[in-house]
């Protein structure tokens, strides 16, 4: 097997279409320029991330007759992007994040009739020719959520319903060497009724990011490993409280989280996965609960909103943040995902519940 780029996730309906979409006029005071065409039409986008020099999406394109089919597209920068069309092997797939591994690219994603329930993968060399999918063993309720690649085993996350009259959820960890054969990680206590968001890996071991279920909702939490196998939870930080981690990086000095505590975007730093702090610049976040963050190693952004539409923000050190300034065509979008590249800066979204059934898509400059 070629070596893989890691796709992690859920896309909800059909097959990508041919085509290219290109930059749409105009960047207001921001830098950000809104990708226009068709090769969205019908898309739902769930994720982007680099992959080689460019970048690689993920979601769910136009549905074909009643099938759903998983959608990929690539971009050498950004601004214009080519819809693959791998009716086989995705169909009656979703396919929800992606990121590199390697020199290839490998989709995790779930099967699909009627429901979208399992862990699969899928992988190719180079965005084009895909194979599988390849189910993990014992993942029929896992919904996945994120993955990491750095060496080997690489690391796959989810969430497994585990009661569906309450809505209850375990977090579930498989590991893979090579994107074609995965185990599953032994149930882990610390992990029960948990949804697990994103992982990250640094010098040390592995970092994941979620919320536990509490008497009163949910709370962040927080697990490392040194391994990938066996797991800890974190110290609960006294911010964890009505809050939730969506996402999280490797930083130049530890580990940068971000999320929300009730209504209002936050931001947490952490040296080894272990001890968590509440960034004091949470006020430049408020109203907007943050969903994503991301980083070249050189600056961060991040990405947010509230009902009136999507807002990002930048940072060199992933502690003191700068407001965005509006981005054209965000007003009423969600957004869902961004990557930091070499050159330029992607972010993935959806309208909002009045918008078309389309993708959307944002490059801009580096952070």
């Amino acid at each position: 097997m070629c070596a893989v780029v890691i796709a992690v996730g859920l896309a909800v309906a059909g097959c990508g279409s041919g085509g290219a979409a290109t930059p749409a006029a105009g960047s207001g005071g921001s830098g950000w320029t809104a990708v226009s065409g068709d090769v969205f039409a019908g898309s739902a986008l769930n994720d982007v991330a680099t992959f080689g020099n460019g970048f690689v999406t993920v979601g769910a394109a136009a549905m074909v007759g009643e099938q759903q089919v998983g959608g990929v597209w690539t971009s050498a920068d950004g601004s214009s992007w080519t819809g693959a069309v791998p009716t086989t092997p995705f169909k009656d797939a979703t396919i929800a994040v992606a990121s590199a591994a390697g020199d290839g690219i490998l989709a995790l994603g779930m099967p699909c009739s009627g429901e979208c329930y399992g862990f699969e993968s899928w992988s190719t060399p180079d965005a084009s020719a895909w194979s599988g999918p390849v189910k993990a063993s014992g993942s029929d309720t896992v919904t996945p959520t994120s993955f990491v690649a750095r060496g080997i085993p690489m690391i796959g996350i989810g969430d497994d319903l585990v009661d569906v009259s309450n809505g209850d959820f375990n977090g579930r960890v498989f590991t893979t060497p090579d994107g074609e054969v995965w185990s599953s990680v032994p149930d882990i206590a610390a992990m029960h009724d948990a949804r697990l968001s994103a992982i990250a890996a640094g010098a040390s071991g592995f970092v994941i990011v979620g919320s536990m279920k509490t008497a009163a909702g949910r709370a962040a939490a927080a697990w490392w490993s040194t391994d990938g196998t066996a797991w800890t939870r974190a110290a609960a930080d006294p911010s964890f409280t009505d809050a939730t981690l969506s996402s999280v990086v490797l930083g130049r000095s530890g580990y940068i989280a971000v999320g929300s505590i009730g209504p209002d975007g936050a931001v947490w730093t952490s040296t080894d996965g272990q001890t968590w702090a509440l960034s004091d610049e949470n006020g430049v976040f408020a109203g907007s609960p943050l969903v994503d963050i991301a980083t070249n190693g050189a600056g961060f952004v991040a990405i947010g909103g509230d009902a009136a539409g999507g807002s990002a923000w930048t940072s060199a050190d992933g502690a003191r943040w700068t407001p965005v300034p509006p981005i054209p065509g965000s007003a009423g979008a969600h957004f869902k995902s961004v990557a930091v590249g070499n050159t330029s800066s992607v972010i993935v979204g959806r309208p909002g519940l009045s918008g078309a059934d389309a993708g959307l898509v944002w490059f801009g400059p580096l952070p």
